[in-house]
Protein backbone atom coordinates (compact mmCIF):
# COMPACT_ATOMS: atom_id res chain seq x y z
CA UNK A 1 0.00 0.00 0.00
CA UNK A 2 2.94 2.42 0.65
CA UNK A 3 4.10 2.21 -3.04
CA UNK A 4 0.66 2.26 -4.05
CA UNK A 5 0.51 5.99 -2.26
CA UNK A 6 3.88 6.62 -3.73
CA UNK A 7 3.27 6.29 -7.21
CA UNK A 8 0.25 8.27 -7.04
CA UNK A 9 2.22 10.84 -5.79
CA UNK A 10 4.18 11.46 -9.26
CA UNK A 11 2.64 13.51 -12.32
CA UNK A 12 1.75 10.09 -13.82
CA UNK A 13 0.12 11.97 -17.24
CA UNK A 14 3.97 13.30 -17.55
CA UNK A 15 4.32 11.61 -20.92
CA UNK A 16 1.35 10.89 -22.40
CA UNK A 17 2.76 12.63 -25.70
CA UNK A 18 5.12 9.69 -27.02
CA UNK A 19 6.68 10.85 -30.57
CA UNK A 20 8.24 8.16 -33.13
CA UNK A 21 11.15 7.45 -30.81
CA UNK A 22 10.30 8.81 -26.98
CA UNK A 23 13.11 9.60 -24.40
CA UNK A 24 12.20 12.00 -21.21
CA UNK A 25 13.61 13.32 -18.21
CA UNK A 26 12.43 15.93 -15.75
CA UNK A 27 14.23 18.78 -14.55
CA UNK A 28 13.23 20.19 -11.74
CA UNK A 29 12.74 23.64 -11.84
CA UNK A 30 14.59 26.07 -10.12
CA UNK A 31 14.10 29.56 -8.58
CA UNK A 32 16.85 32.35 -8.94
CA UNK A 33 19.30 31.24 -6.36
CA UNK A 34 19.07 27.75 -8.09
CA UNK A 35 17.24 26.02 -5.47
CA UNK A 36 14.30 23.83 -6.35
CA UNK A 37 10.73 25.42 -6.32
CA UNK A 38 7.59 24.92 -5.98
CA UNK A 39 7.84 21.82 -4.22
CA UNK A 40 4.90 23.15 -1.77
CA UNK A 41 3.50 24.46 -4.09
CA UNK A 42 2.64 21.05 -6.47
CA UNK A 43 1.32 19.12 -3.14
CA UNK A 44 -1.96 20.55 -3.45
CA UNK A 45 -1.86 17.83 -6.93
CA UNK A 46 -0.57 14.97 -5.55
CA UNK A 47 -2.99 12.11 -5.73
CA UNK A 48 -4.91 13.79 -8.91
CA UNK A 49 -6.56 12.24 -11.32
CA UNK A 50 -8.04 14.64 -13.39
CA UNK A 51 -8.20 13.76 -17.17
CA UNK A 52 -6.49 15.75 -19.36
CA UNK A 53 -7.30 16.32 -22.78
CA UNK A 54 -5.10 15.63 -25.25
CA UNK A 55 -4.98 15.68 -29.10
CA UNK A 56 -5.64 12.51 -30.83
CA UNK A 57 -3.54 11.52 -34.25
CA UNK A 58 -5.49 8.42 -35.18
CA UNK A 59 -2.64 6.56 -33.90
CA UNK A 60 -2.89 3.37 -32.51
CA UNK A 61 -4.25 2.58 -28.90
CA UNK A 62 -3.37 -0.49 -27.26
CA UNK A 63 -6.62 -2.29 -26.65
CA UNK A 64 -5.75 -5.45 -25.97
CA UNK A 65 -4.23 -7.12 -22.86
CA UNK A 66 -0.85 -6.20 -22.33
CA UNK A 67 1.96 -8.84 -21.36
CA UNK A 68 5.33 -6.87 -19.47
CA UNK A 69 8.25 -9.00 -19.88
CA UNK A 70 11.16 -7.57 -17.82
CA UNK A 71 14.85 -7.78 -18.91
CA UNK A 72 17.32 -7.47 -15.83
CA UNK A 73 20.21 -6.10 -17.41
CA UNK A 74 23.42 -6.28 -14.68
CA UNK A 75 23.40 -6.91 -11.31
CA UNK A 76 19.50 -6.94 -9.49
CA UNK A 77 19.20 -7.13 -5.95
CA UNK A 78 16.43 -9.38 -4.96
CA UNK A 79 14.28 -6.66 -3.12
CA UNK A 80 14.82 -4.46 -6.27
CA UNK A 81 12.87 -6.96 -8.52
CA UNK A 82 10.41 -7.54 -6.45
CA UNK A 83 9.15 -3.72 -5.64
CA UNK A 84 9.15 -3.69 -9.52
CA UNK A 85 6.96 -7.06 -9.92
CA UNK A 86 4.66 -5.48 -7.26
CA UNK A 87 4.25 -2.21 -8.92
CA UNK A 88 3.71 -3.84 -12.93
CA UNK A 89 1.12 -6.78 -11.29
CA UNK A 90 -0.33 -3.76 -9.33
CA UNK A 91 -1.82 -1.79 -12.62
CA UNK A 92 -4.11 -4.32 -12.73
CA UNK A 93 -4.54 -6.92 -9.92
CA UNK A 94 -6.60 -10.43 -10.27
CA UNK A 95 -10.56 -10.43 -9.13
CA UNK A 96 -12.25 -8.00 -10.86
CA UNK A 97 -13.26 -7.68 -14.59
CA UNK A 98 -12.38 -4.09 -14.44
CA UNK A 99 -8.88 -4.20 -13.39
CA UNK A 100 -9.17 -3.27 -10.01
CA UNK A 101 -9.60 -6.22 -7.79
CA UNK A 102 -11.68 -4.07 -5.76
CA UNK A 103 -8.96 -2.15 -3.98
CA UNK A 104 -9.86 1.31 -2.27
CA UNK A 105 -8.64 4.68 -3.70
CA UNK A 106 -5.75 5.87 -4.03
CA UNK A 107 -4.21 3.19 -5.29
CA UNK A 108 -2.27 2.59 -8.75
CA UNK A 109 -5.14 0.30 -9.77
CA UNK A 110 -7.42 3.67 -9.87
CA UNK A 111 -4.85 5.60 -11.04
CA UNK A 112 -4.75 3.00 -14.25
CA UNK A 113 -8.26 3.60 -14.57
CA UNK A 114 -7.79 7.47 -15.87
CA UNK A 115 -5.59 5.75 -17.91
CA UNK A 116 -8.46 3.80 -19.79
CA UNK A 117 -10.52 6.74 -20.24
CA UNK A 118 -8.25 7.29 -23.55
CA UNK A 119 -10.16 5.78 -26.82
CA UNK A 120 -9.43 5.77 -30.51
CA UNK A 121 -11.11 6.46 -33.82
CA UNK A 122 -13.51 3.23 -32.82
CA UNK A 123 -13.57 4.32 -29.59
CA UNK A 124 -12.00 1.28 -27.85
CA UNK A 125 -10.64 2.41 -24.55
CA UNK A 126 -6.75 1.51 -22.93
CA UNK A 127 -6.18 -2.05 -22.37
CA UNK A 128 -7.04 -2.58 -18.60
CA UNK A 129 -5.36 -5.40 -18.22
CA UNK A 130 -1.28 -5.22 -17.93
CA UNK A 131 0.38 -8.47 -17.09
CA UNK A 132 3.52 -9.26 -15.86
CA UNK A 133 5.12 -11.21 -18.48
CA UNK A 134 8.33 -13.87 -18.31
CA UNK A 135 11.42 -12.34 -17.27
CA UNK A 136 14.84 -12.85 -18.38
CA UNK A 137 18.17 -11.87 -16.45
CA UNK A 138 21.96 -11.10 -17.76
CA UNK A 139 23.74 -10.63 -14.42
CA UNK A 140 26.74 -10.80 -16.36
CA UNK A 141 25.94 -7.93 -18.57
CA UNK A 142 26.96 -9.77 -21.72
CA UNK A 143 27.26 -7.18 -24.13
CA UNK A 144 29.21 -4.87 -21.25
CA UNK A 145 28.80 -2.01 -19.11
CA UNK A 146 28.62 0.90 -21.70
CA UNK A 147 25.30 0.14 -24.15
CA UNK A 148 24.48 2.43 -27.13
CA UNK A 149 20.40 3.14 -27.63
CA UNK A 150 20.35 0.40 -30.62
CA UNK A 151 22.54 -1.88 -28.29
CA UNK A 152 19.57 -2.33 -26.21
CA UNK A 153 17.76 -3.50 -29.03
CA UNK A 154 20.61 -6.11 -29.11
CA UNK A 155 19.58 -6.93 -25.53
CA UNK A 156 16.13 -7.55 -26.34
CA UNK A 157 17.30 -9.77 -29.37
CA UNK A 158 19.74 -11.96 -26.73
CA UNK A 159 16.49 -12.33 -24.20
CA UNK A 160 13.92 -13.71 -27.53
CA UNK A 161 16.73 -15.96 -29.23
CA UNK A 162 18.24 -17.29 -25.96
CA UNK A 163 19.41 -21.31 -25.76
CA UNK A 164 17.69 -21.22 -22.45
CA UNK A 165 14.25 -19.99 -21.70
CA UNK A 166 14.02 -17.86 -23.75
CA UNK A 167 11.42 -15.03 -23.72
CA UNK A 168 8.62 -15.64 -25.99
CA UNK A 169 8.00 -13.35 -29.59
CA UNK A 170 4.95 -11.32 -28.34
CA UNK A 171 3.98 -8.41 -30.75
CA UNK A 172 1.32 -7.35 -28.37
CA UNK A 173 3.86 -7.15 -24.91
CA UNK A 174 6.18 -4.74 -24.08
CA UNK A 175 9.81 -5.95 -23.44
CA UNK A 176 10.95 -4.02 -20.74
CA UNK A 177 14.89 -3.66 -20.28
CA UNK A 178 16.49 -2.38 -16.94
CA UNK A 179 19.82 -1.34 -16.82
CA UNK A 180 21.74 -1.56 -12.83
CA UNK A 181 23.60 1.29 -11.89
CA UNK A 182 26.66 0.10 -13.00
CA UNK A 183 25.31 0.20 -16.65
CA UNK A 184 26.29 3.06 -18.67
CA UNK A 185 24.05 3.83 -21.68
CA UNK A 186 24.06 6.65 -24.07
CA UNK A 187 22.86 9.57 -23.32
CA UNK A 188 21.46 8.47 -19.34
CA UNK A 189 21.12 10.99 -17.33
CA UNK A 190 22.58 13.68 -19.73
CA UNK A 191 19.67 13.95 -21.85
CA UNK A 192 17.52 10.95 -20.92
CA UNK A 193 15.65 8.63 -17.99
CA UNK A 194 13.96 6.23 -20.30
CA UNK A 195 12.93 5.71 -24.03
CA UNK A 196 10.45 3.52 -25.92
CA UNK A 197 10.13 2.28 -29.65
CA UNK A 198 10.03 -0.76 -31.71
CA UNK A 199 12.41 -3.16 -32.57
CA UNK A 200 13.97 -3.07 -36.10
CA UNK A 201 13.68 -6.66 -38.17
CA UNK A 202 17.22 -6.04 -38.87
CA UNK A 203 18.48 -6.01 -35.69
CA UNK A 204 15.80 -8.22 -33.52
CA UNK A 205 14.44 -10.15 -36.42
CA UNK A 206 10.83 -8.71 -35.37
CA UNK A 207 9.34 -5.87 -34.69
CA UNK A 208 8.43 -5.48 -30.87
CA UNK A 209 7.52 -2.76 -28.55
CA UNK A 210 10.40 -2.36 -26.08
CA UNK A 211 11.46 0.19 -24.04
CA UNK A 212 14.63 0.99 -21.49
CA UNK A 213 14.69 2.26 -17.87
CA UNK A 214 17.48 2.86 -16.17
CA UNK A 215 18.30 2.88 -12.69
CA UNK A 216 19.37 6.23 -11.61
CA UNK A 217 19.79 5.78 -7.74
CA UNK A 218 23.68 6.41 -7.81
CA UNK A 219 24.22 8.53 -10.90
CA UNK A 220 21.24 11.13 -11.26
CA UNK A 221 18.39 10.74 -8.67
CA UNK A 222 18.02 14.20 -8.68
CA UNK A 223 17.27 14.15 -12.61
CA UNK A 224 15.31 11.07 -13.30
CA UNK A 225 13.54 10.76 -9.92
CA UNK A 226 12.89 14.22 -9.57
CA UNK A 227 10.52 15.05 -7.13
CA UNK A 228 11.15 11.95 -4.96
CA UNK A 229 15.12 12.79 -5.12
CA UNK A 230 16.44 15.74 -5.01
CA UNK A 231 20.13 16.74 -3.65
CA UNK A 232 19.23 17.07 -0.32
CA UNK A 233 16.39 14.37 0.06
CA UNK A 234 16.48 10.30 -0.79
CA UNK A 235 13.20 8.73 -1.16
CA UNK A 236 13.96 5.33 -0.14
CA UNK A 237 17.26 4.12 1.56
CA UNK A 238 16.74 0.90 -0.37
CA UNK A 239 18.84 1.19 -3.52
CA UNK A 240 16.81 3.24 -5.60
CA UNK A 241 13.50 0.68 -5.93
CA UNK A 242 11.26 3.90 -5.82
CA UNK A 243 12.93 6.02 -8.19
CA UNK A 244 12.86 3.24 -10.29
CA UNK A 245 9.00 2.78 -10.40
CA UNK A 246 7.98 6.10 -11.10
CA UNK A 247 10.10 5.38 -14.64
CA UNK A 248 8.77 2.26 -14.74
CA UNK A 249 5.46 3.38 -15.37
CA UNK A 250 6.07 6.09 -18.00
CA UNK A 251 6.86 3.65 -21.08
CA UNK A 252 4.00 1.48 -19.75
CA UNK A 253 1.17 4.22 -20.17
CA UNK A 254 2.89 5.76 -23.33
CA UNK A 255 2.66 2.28 -25.21
CA UNK A 256 -0.84 1.91 -24.15
CA UNK A 257 -1.66 5.43 -25.10
CA UNK A 258 -0.20 4.51 -28.42
CA UNK A 259 3.06 6.24 -29.95
CA UNK A 260 2.26 8.67 -31.80
CA UNK A 261 -1.70 8.96 -30.76
CA UNK A 262 -1.60 11.22 -28.07
CA UNK A 263 -0.25 14.52 -27.01
CA UNK A 264 -0.81 17.29 -25.09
Amino acid sequence: MAMHRFSLCCVVLLVLAPLAAVAWRPWPPRNGSGEVEGIGASKKFEGSSDFVKLQYHMGPVLAADITVHPIWYGRWPAEQKRTIRAFLRSLSPPGSASGDGGIPSPSVAAWWRTVRLYTDQTSANVSGVVRLGREKCDARASRGGRLTRLDIQSVVRDAVTARTRPLPVDSSGVYLVLTSPEVVVENFCGQVCGFHYFTFPSVVGYTLPYAWVGNSAARCPEVCAYPFAIPSYVGDGVGGRKFLVQWVWNPILSYCSGPNALDQ
